[in-house]
């Protein structure tokens, strides 16, 4: 089994969490459920999924307080293009 994808896959996921400061783990856990989730009604909907493990508290609280160094994230996503049609 070719494990590329998924290496490349893990060491962005390492570079973005990296990226984020005050209320890392909420702004991760949000960045996972976004991802993971089709079309959301409302914010504290998000808090529902099951791939979100914060309470909506958090959320708010990441959104209100988190950090994100910018010039990171756009390094990050201009390094690692989205690949479309490969699934991991």
């Amino acid at each position: 089994m070719d494990t590329t994808a998924l290496t490349a896959l893990t060491h962005y996921r390492v570079d973005v969490y990296a990226a984020f400061g005050r209320r890392r783990d909420a702004l991760f856990a949000l960045c996972d459920t976004l991802l993971g989730t089709g079309t959301i009604s409302s914010f504290p909907s998000l808090s529902l999924q099951p791939q979100h493990q914060c309470g909506w508290g958090s959320l708010f609280g990441a959104l209100r307080e988190g950090d994100i160094d910018m010039a990171t994230m756009e390094r990050l996503l201009t390094a690692h293009p989205q690949v479309t049609g490969e699934s991991i």
